[in-house]
Order: structure tokens, then C-alpha cells, then sequence
């Protein structure tokens, strides 16, 4: 009697098992429905060949120049200044791609870009890109952006490539020598 039970129990496991994972394959997308997914390019550049970055934000401006493979802060060359943080912000637009375009904007404004919460300038010596970030959509929470040459153009960037421009001031940029381990006497 135990030995029936138990393998009726084993009997239904496996097959509710085998539903869950037919339900499962069923709600993958399928192939055509997935390159079907439509990606905008914003920006193209080379992240290793970005020799200026800059952005702005309520905080004011933090402007970056790339010399001799070695980050230096524009507006005060004595600072340390953290290049991996910089190299990583820098990274986050240098090759930005969008899954929401919209063309034909009359009126930025209604998307926060007349007054951006912030604006990033990357450039590689022959070329160089002028992001505004406007609002964030709420309920994609998402922001909306725009070239700065192109405002007729409207794409949307994910909260998290974009929200540490709005964020981060040049303090948040800055090496101290606690964070060096060298401490001054």
C-alpha cells in the first residue's frame, strides 16, 4: 500500500513538472518576436578613444579631460580625480542605444528637455555628442534624452544609465587620501 502511494506521488510530480515546463516554454518569445525588437542608436563612439567628457547638473559642471591616458579635472588640475568612475560614466553614453524613438517633437519641453536635469558632452577629438536628460517617464521609469543638435529627435535611457549625471556632483568624482590609504600628517 505505502510502496503504491508513494509511487503515485512520484508519478504526479513528474508530471506536474512536465505542465510547468511545457507552460514555461510556451511563454518564451519567440524568435522572430525577439529580432523583431527595434534598437535606436543615440551615440557610437569608442570608449578608449574618449579624450574629453563633461556633464552638468543642478550640482554645477564636472569637466574631464583624457591627457597622457590619464583623467584630469579641467576646472582644477592639483585634484585626484577617481578615472575607473569617470571611465564608467563615460562608458554609460559612449555607445548608448535606445528601444524608444520618437521623431518629429515639436515641443521638447513637455519632455524636460528646455530645462535638462542634465547635460553630458563626450568627444573624441573629431567627434563629439551633447546628451540632454529631460524627465523620467514614471511609469517606465525610464528618462527621456535628446542630442542637444537634434532636439526634434526623442529617445528614452534607462534609469540607470542616466540617473548618476543627475545625481553626482565633483565630489563624488574625487579621490581622497583616506580613499588612497595615504594620509596626511
Amino acid at each position: 500500500m505505502i510502496r503504491q502511494r508513494r509511487q503515485l506521488l512520484i508519478v504526479t510530480l513528474v508530471l506536474i513538472l512536465a505542465v510547468l515546463a511545457l507552460v514555461f516554454v510556451w511563454r518564451l518569445p519567440k524568435e522572430e518576436e525577439t529580432a523583431n525588437i527595434q534598437s535606436y542608436p543615440v551615440t557610437d563612439m569608442d570608449q578608449d578613444k574618449i579624450n574629453h567628457f563633461s556633464f552638468t547638473n543642478e550640482s554645477g559642471m564636472c569637466n574631464f579631460t583624457r591627457q597622457d591616458g590619464a583623467w584630469v579635472n579641467e576646472e582644477d588640475r592639483s585634484l585626484d580625480v577617481d578615472a575607473d568612475a569617470i571611465e564608467r560614466l563615460a562608458g554609460k553614453v559612449a555607445s548608448l542605444t535606445s528601444q524608444n524613438r520618437i521623431e518629429q517633437v515639436e515641443d521638447s519641453a513637455q519632455y524636460g528637455l528646455d530645462e535638462p536635469a542634465a547635460t553630458i558632452l563626450i568627444a573624441d577629438g573629431t567627434t563629439g555628442y551633447t546628451l540632454l536628460v529631460g524627465d523620467r517617464n514614471d511609469l517606465t521609469g525610464t528618462y527621456y534624452i535628446c542630442m542637444e543638435s537634434d532636439p526634434g529627435t526623442v529617445y528614452t535611457a534607462d534609469s540607470y544609465i542616466v540617473s548618476d549625471f543627475i545625481e553626482m556632483d565633483i565630489s563624488d568624482l574625487i579621490v581622497t587620501p583616506e580613499e588612497t590609504g595615504t594620509a596626511s600628517t
